[in-house]
């Protein structure tokens, strides 16, 4: 009686899970958690391995009839470009880590990403969505020092999963507005609130209202315990915040904003009346809402004709 002798065989392991594995051309299984056996023929054989988001890999694997053989293989993921010009010497973040200066090219993975450029105490920011082995070019306009900039940006933040049922209400965003896509309005209304309002591409918008407690004037400095929605009384400070990204979406929490900067105009009124109303004419502050539970904040900062 002979023994029939069986196949050389390859017990395999390969990350990530869902890998396709390829002998000689011939799909023989996907990965899993666990190493998977696949049949090869004697003498030399060629491997392949390949998942739509990883770079295909080849290994060459020799085998005797009956021998077994060990392969483990770590896909490389699929990466694209980012290049950032403009604002030469801006110091450049992607998702909030430092990666050099303007002008700058990196390779990334596929995905959202944040990328901010600063110079001085100047920033712009910007998402860009990388697909693999493509390239996404980003130019960034920081004005110089001495001349007057108007931005906006917000960063959010939340991690609550309670509120997974809200769009958008988990996850880190981050917005800019500049007078390149959008539209600003900065007033003073008569209940001592400064409004502000951004009106950006394709219905994007952020609207930014700080009020004052009674018996409380306009200056540069810091208002602690801004209220947002919900009760509060008349010496509360009061800062809300809405946006189509949306606002924060935890119950409670305070608000603090600092104004930088602040120039009011008097300007004549249209109807001819004797009377004058005022106008902002420069404004500059930074803002942050923090939910009570510690499971969220909105920051950011707007300048308005501002030198800061």
């Amino acid at each position: 009686m002979t023994l029939e002798k069986l196949p050389p065989q390859a017990m395999v392991s390969a990350e990530p899970q869902g890998t396709n594995i390829y002998v000689n051309g011939q799909f023989r299984a996907t990965s899993g958690k666990t190493p998977v056996a696949v049949d090869l023929t004697s003498g030399e054989n060629t491997l392949r391995f390949s998942h739509p988001d990883f770079l295909t890999a080849e290994r060459k694997v020799s085998a005797a009839q009956g021998q077994h053989v060990d392969v483990s293989v770590k896909l490389a993921p699929v990466t694209g470009k980012l290049s950032v010009s403009g604002a030469n010497g801006a110091t450049i973040r992607i998702d909030g880590q430092v990666r050099g200066k303007s002008p700058l090219t990196v390779d990334l993975l596929p995905g959202d990403h944040a990328v901010q450029a600063t110079r001085g105490q100047r920033s712009r920011q910007q998402r860009v969505i990388v697909e693999g082995e493509k390239r996404v070019d980003v130019a960034f306009n920081i004005p110089p020092a001495n001349e007057p900039d108007t931005v906006l940006c917000i960063d959010r933040v939340e991690t609550d999963e309670e509120n997974r049922y809200y769009t958008n209400a988990v996850g880190h965003f981050t917005s800019t507005f500049t007078p390149d896509d959008s539209e600003f309005t900065v007033q003073e209304d008569s209940n001592n609130s400064i409004r502000v309002n951004a009106r950006g591409p394709r219905g994007t918008y952020v609207t930014l209202e700080f009020s004052l407690g009674e018996k409380q004037e306009w200056q540069l400095g810091t208002f602690g315990s801004a209220l947002g929605h919900g009760p509060r009384g008349p010496k509360d400070n009061v800062m809300e915040i809405s946006s189509s990204d949306g606002g924060l979406h935890c119950r409670d929490f305070l608000g603090t904003f600092t104004i930088l900067e602040m120039t009011v105009t008097q300007k004549p009124s249209p109807y001819g009346r004797t009377y004058e109303r005022p106008e902002i004419t420069s404004f500059a502050v930074d803002f942050e809402q923090v939910c009570v539970n510690g499971k969220g904040r909105l920051g950011g900062f707007f300048r308005y004709n501002s030198a800061r």
